[in-house]
Parts: C-alpha cells; sequence; structure tokens
C-alpha cells in the first residue's frame, strides 16, 4: 500500500506524460486481468485513503498543483511544451523526407536542426534552447537511420513482444497469477 502510492507520487512528480501514459496502460492491463482477485472490500479500504492523501498532495503542495497543470494541458497544442513537440516532430519528417533509405547518421538531430528550423520555433536551436532529439524515439531512428534503421527498430520491437506473448502461458502454468504483471510490465513499457 505505501509502496504503491510513494511510486505513484514519484511518477507524477516526474511531470512526464508519457511515463503517465505507460503508467495507466499497466494499471489497466492488471485491472483487467486481475478483476475476479479484486472482489475483496478490505482492498477499497487500503486504497481509498492512499487516493485520498494523493488528491490532497496535488491540490496543496505547489509541484502538486504543477501535476495538475500538466495533465490540463495535455490535450492544448496551444501550449508551450506540446506545440513544441509537434512542431520537432514535423521537422524530424522533413529531416527524413531528405534521406529516406539510409537517413542522416547516427545522432544527427542536433546537427541538422538549425538547418530545418521553421519561423514558428524562435527560441529552439538558439543558444538558449539545443534540441538533442525529436523527443520520440520511432522520429529519431528514421532521421538517423531512414526507413531501413525504422524498419530493424519495428521488427525488434515486434519479435520482443511476440516472444513474451508467447511466453505468457508457461509463465502463468509456472506460477499462477504472475503472467498479467508481464503484461503489464509489456504495455507500460510500450
Amino acid at each position: 500500500g505505501t509502496g504503491v502510492v510513494l511510486m505513484l507520487l514519484a511518477l507524477l512528480l516526474t511531470l512526464s506524460r508519457g511515463a503517465w501514459v505507460g503508467a495507466a496502460g499497466a494499471a489497466a492491463v492488471l485491472l483487467i486481468f486481475n478483476f475476479r482477485r479484486l472482489t475483496s472490500w478490505r482492498l477499497l479500504w487500503y486504497l481509498a485513503p492512499a487516493l485520498m492523501l494523493l488528491a490532497a498532495a496535488a491540490v496543496a503542495v505547489p509541484q502538486g498543483r504543477a501535476v495538475l497543470d500538466r495533465v490540463r494541458s495535455s490535450g492544448d497544442f496551444g501550449e508551450t511544451a506540446v506545440s513544441q513537440r509537434i512542431g520537432l516532430w514535423r521537422t524530424s519528417l522533413k529531416m527524413a523526407a531528405d534521406r529516406p533509405v539510409l537517413g542522416a547518421g547516427p545522432d544527427s538531430f542536433p546537427t541538422l536542426f538549425a538547418s530545418y528550423r521553421t519561423p514558428d520555433q524562435p527560441g529552439i536551436g538558439t543558444g538558449n534552447v539545443q534540441p538533442e532529439s525529436s523527443h520520440n524515439v520511432f522520429l529519431d531512428q528514421l532521421v538517423d537511420t531512414g526507413f531501413v534503421g525504422l524498419a530493424v527498430l519495428l521488427s525488434l520491437i515486434g519479435v520482443c513482444v511476440w516472444m513474451g506473448v508467447r511466453a505468457l502461458p508457461a509463465l502463468d502454468a509456472a506460477l499462477p497469477g504472475e503472467s498479467s504483471t508481464s503484461r503489464a510490465a509489456m504495455v507500460g513499457m510500450l
């Protein structure tokens, strides 16, 4: 109980929306595969105070208010962080279009960015803000290694997921109930 609350609090304070989405996906998988086991009202007695404590911390503590602001701004494409990411992704696609097959080489995004920067990205790529990547693993791979490298990366991910899914029945037979944790971990990492 306390460990889960501390982990959730740490996750929230990272202000990483991607981590929140991964954790929510993993939690959904855990609930789906363990719903029959959650019939006990005892669990509610443990979770309710923990959730109330998290909610109170989100409202009362300045970092908690920052988390709430971050959640609210997630769907706002005019918000600075969101619009900058979308701009970086568009720029990545332009870079990839110029070198579609084999890409521009390892870690080429920061080097190429200045020549691809658009007027709607005034502060990015200057001395104050130098992007190290597009903040998207797949677009970074596309820029660096082209469609060939991206296909290899997607194939590697696909094989890993396929092997993990194939191993779940054996895991469930060996350790009943633990395969749902493995499923949740796979979803959270994707």
